[in-house]
């Protein structure tokens, strides 16, 4: 199998089949209880945590009690990236332990053999309190598909090969889209998330001061979509046997009058025919996602290139509020086939 270099985005490009998503229950909104405390992964419908017998993430609900509700958990602040409820697995411990958590899911049917996957989910570590355990970061976070389910003894690091893995250290306080691409060969049913092998290979760095002690993730929003190959994704095909080094992608934080998009900063949705609908205009035809925000900092309404507009609804609390933040990542490639990232970000205004 050809081991494909991931990307750390927000931004999500439309390169599906119209297939299902294969991962099923993929923002943990389907549960048998909400969670009381952690370490209650288990009253998540669907997934697992690999087998182990002492392995515990953690499921976050808001209407989760004591250590289990959101955003205030025992970790550190966290809001759902879309409705309800996340999930937080220690991806290492610190560096020589091996300590690990996983997080599997089996799918809703078996991939096959010779077609192409996407796999992409929300990640972030939040933003850590000071009595936290959290703050490092690592390297290495992975997928790996199987036939048979994934088995970890106690919280030792399984040992298969990854069937993708980002190379670099992943850490922020916002959500990310972290996306893997992957030929299936072989008709894998399982899926599981962590970080894979020994800590030899693996950077693992402390990122607060808190003197921290595990690289936390809260993840969600999975998605597994068969996908078209596509010459861009060729170009980052890393086969073991040629490369070792990882592939970066250049990120580039551009304000509000880049050349790419046109945004008003403000808008009237009174139903009079003028200007009601909020909408990003790329005068290029980027593929984008952008996200809305309210002054809590909660998620409001997400738009992308197919979307027809933002009309001031779907507001999560105080909808008289007029003042909001937004984030536009979208990518394009150079003539040098290299990708960048590029992230816009600006406020808006509803005018009554």
């Amino acid at each position: 199998m050809k081991v494909f270099q991931s990307i750390v985005a927000i931004c999500f490009l439309s390169l599906s089949l119209g297939a299902q998503n294969l991962v099923p229950n993929p923002g943990f909104e389907d549960n048998s209880g909400l969670p009381e405390t952690t370490g209650q992964w288990s009253l998540v419908n669907d997934w697992s945590n690999a087998q182990s017998s002492s392995s515990s993430p953690d499921y976050f609900h808001n209407q989760g009690i004591l250590g289990g509700d959101l955003p205030e958990t025992p970790i550190g602040e966290v809001h759902s990236f879309e409705g309800e409820a996340v999930m937080g697995f220690a991806a290492t411990g610190e560096k020589g332990l091996n300590f690990r958590e996983y997080l599997s899911v089996q799918l809703t049917e078996a991939l096959e053999v010779g077609k192409a996957y996407e796999l992409s989910f929300r990640i972030t570590n939040g933003n850590i309190s000071e009595l936290s355990n959290a703050g490092l970061s690592t390297s290495h976070l992975g997928m790996c598909a199987t036939i048979n389910p994934a088995a970890q003894v106690a919280n030792s690091p399984i040992l298969q090969e990854p069937t993708a893995r980002f190379g670099n250290t992943i850490y922020g306080n916002t959500w990310r889209l972290l996306r893997f691409y992957f030929e299936a060969d072989d008709a894998a049913e399982y899926l599981t998330i962590g970080v894979f092998g020994t800590d030899d290979d693996k950077d693992i760095i402390q990122e607060t001061s808190n003197n921290p002690s595990l690289a936390y993730y809260f993840v969600d929003d999975f998605k597994l979509v068969e996908v078209e190959p596509t010459p861009i994704s060729e170009e980052i095909d890393i086969p073991r046997e040629e490369k070792n080094e990882e592939t970066e992608v250049t990120t580039e934080i551009v304000d509000e009058s880049a050349e790419d998009f046109y945004i008003p900063n403000a808008f009237s949705p009174d139903n009079d025919g003028i200007n009601d609908i909020f909408y990003p205009i790329s005068k290029k035809g980027y593929p984008f996602e952008m996200k809305i925000f309210n002054k809590w900092g909660e998620h409001v309404y997400t738009l992308n290139e197919s979307s027809k507009g933002w009309d001031g609804s779907h507001v999560k609390r105080n909808a008289t509020s007029d003042m909001f933040v937004w984030q536009l990542v979208y990518e394009k490639v150079n003539k040098d086939r290299s990708r960048v990232e590029k992230i816009m970000e600006g406020s808006l205004t509803i005018v009554h």
